[in-house]
């Protein structure tokens, strides 16, 4: 996934953009790869050990968290548009 992401920005982003990048945002870029993978590690082991209904319910929920985290840690604005993605 990493990987593709770093593609995907290598073709889409603007090498402008690119050269933009500070260790601080690339130290968040790899923190966010590893907390996604270790996600994935943990939805894999609830399905295995629980009802997969329970686990996509509480899954989809983390939305709802990651919202006014993002307001409230990096004080991004909730809007229309970000609510209307979530959902």
């Amino acid at each position: 996934m990493f990987i593709f992401g770093l593609m995907f920005a290598a073709i889409v982003v603007p090498s402008t953009e690119l050269s933009a990048l500070t260790c601080r945002h690339l130290l968040w870029l790899c923190l966010s790869a590893v907390t996604t993978a270790f996600s994935w590690v943990f939805c894999y082991h609830a399905i295995k050990r629980s009802e997969v209904s329970t686990v996509a319910l509480i899954d989809k929920g983390s939305v709802v968290v990651a919202l006014p985290l993002a307001w409230w840690v990096h004080g991004e604005g909730i809007t229309t548009a970000n609510c209307s993605a979530a959902a």
